[in-house]
């Protein structure tokens, strides 16, 4: 792979030279929602600051609504300043629109409650607003009112995700599209083998073809062990929630599937022109940080930061040969490595969690005495309204199971069964196919989808919450002991 900037087109120099192309390191998703793969070899310093400046902020601020409930769990490889959402204040009688960062939340506008009884005058807003907001009470001051201002809300909030957002479709495709593009780039495919996705012009430079790319989302129509494993993936994926990537190629079309907080799924149809060798690569990761997700995992500029004995330990756990090899060589297998390691991570994610479905299958349907559990019961429960849905018998749905039960086929092809033939059923015009022709199935799988996500925040929200609660109450306990 040439070290190519694949919007300008130049060559990329080192960071040290004056050139005006040098190397960045770019985060292919981006590290303000968690990402941890970066490539120096894709996008200059000077195009990666441009595009960090426009398209990568508005998809970044699309997810804060999540970000801001769970950001103190997450993997974020250097400082995170955090990302400001909007969100409805439950706490307020009326809902009060509240800004939030990592730090605060207060009102987008000032407002105010009068407790006529206790003579206090209570301001919520932000700190630089309420100093001219609370001019207005200066003659209920006079006469012996007492007022309290409150700049950081604490609670529990009502945080926006599309609503307000008049360009929201549009910087959701466009993160999708930079993710799928960058990630194909990053696994060796030139940028000439794109042709559905850049258009690189007589000047070498290159435009994303962002209004005529084709993408999806991804629906797991006919593969029961997919629709079980989707549907009650918080309860089965060790690392939730977490991002995923697969580029394929089926024939010359050229895919990438993006898998965003296990819950915003999109194929990406890069090329209907794709005449090289067969390509399938993936990358996974958990979103969480390291104490919850405990593979060590280092990005490009992490990786060469790190102190002498950490880096010894991150050879000893891959096995890294460093025998005669320079510290740049070494840093390189360690990569390579590490990709190949998320490979792993990710066929081992999907491969447990059909096995375990099936288990809980097979023992429910051949009256196999299962532990008591919610979750046991809640996947029999769908398993079982799936056979009635596909007028499979018990035999014919557990065979139905079996044959789909590889993950090399996962979110490429469903295998059905004709007159006890296996079939290949494309996973991605499937998809594309129910998309248009059976929208209200797309958007309950989608909305699924995003209950889940939303169940797995609240609830850690929650817990932080109470837990502030308790400490406060302790707190203030003590002076009365």
């Amino acid at each position: 792979m040439s070290n190519k900037c694949y919007l300008c087109g130049n060559l990329m120099l080192s960071k040290d030279s004056n050139a005006d192309c040098v190397c960045h390191n770019e985060h292919i998703i981006p590290n303000a929602i968690g990402g941890r793969l970066t490539s120096s070899k894709i996008l200059c310093k000077k195009c990666g600051s441009n595009y960090g400046d426009h398209e990568d902020q508005a998809f970044i601020n699309l997810f804060s609504c999540f970000i801001y409930l769970i950001e103190d769990i997450m993997h974020f490889d250097r400082t995170h300043k955090g990302v400001i959402a909007q969100a409805y204040d439950y706490n307020s009688d009326g809902q009060e629109i509240v800004n939030i960062n990592h730090e605060e939340a207060y009102p987008k506008k000032p407002y105010h409650f009068i407790n006529e009884k206790d003579k206090i005058i209570t301001v919520f807003g932000h700190k630089t607003t309420t100093k001219h907001y609370i001019k207005q009470f200066e003659k209920q001051e006079k006469n012996g009112y007492k007022i309290n201002v409150i700049n950081n809300l604490n609670g529990l909030f009502g945080v926006f995700f599309s609503e307000g957002n008049d360009c929201f479709n549009d910087d959701f495709k466009k993160g999708f599209v930079k993710i799928a593009i960058e990630f194909a780039l990053h696994c060796g495919v030139n940028r000439e083998n794109l042709n559905l996705s850049l258009k690189i012009n007589s000047d070498g430079r290159a435009k994303v073809l962002y209004d005529s790319i084709l993408v999806f989302p991804y629906i797991p129509c006919n593969n029961p062990l997919a629709i079980l494993f989707e549907e009650h993936r918080l309860d089965l994926e060790k690392g939730y929630p977490s991002h995923s990537l697969r580029l394929f190629n089926i024939e010359h079309y050229l895919y990438c599937y993006v898998g965003l907080f296990s819950t915003f799924q999109y194929y990406v149809l890069l090329s209907d022109q794709y005449n090289e060798e067969s390509i399938d690569m993936c990358y996974y990761q958990s979103v969480l940080r390291d104490e919850q997700h405990t593979k060590h995992y280092y990005a490009h500029e992490e990786l060469r930061q790190l102190d002498m004995s950490d880096l010894d330990i991150l050879i000893r756990e891959l096995k890294v040969d460093i025998k005669g090899k320079s510290l740049e060589d070494i840093y390189m297998q360690i990569e390579e490595k590490q990709r190949i390691s998320s490979s792993c991570d990710f066929r081992s994610v999907i491969d447990n969690s059909f096995k375990t479905i099936i288990n809980i299958v097979n023992q429910s349907f051949n009256s196999v005495e299962i532990e008591e559990d919610d979750v046991v019961d809640d996947i029999v429960d769908s398993a079982k309204q799936m056979m009635d849905d596909f007028n499979m018998n018990k035999e014919e749905y557990l065979n139905f199971i079996n044959c789909n039960n590889d993950f090399d086929k996962y979110l490429k092809y469903n295998v059905l069964l004709d007159d006890g033939e296996e079939v290949l059923d494309d996973c991605v015009i499937r998809s594309n196919e129910r998309m248009a022709n059976s929208l209200d199935y797309a958007r309950r799988y989608t909305n699924k989808k995003f209950e889940l996500l939303q169940r797995f925040c609240n609830t850690h929200k929650q817990e932080i919450v109470w837990k502030k609660l308790i400490e406060n109450m302790n707190r203030n306990s003590k002076n009365y002991i």
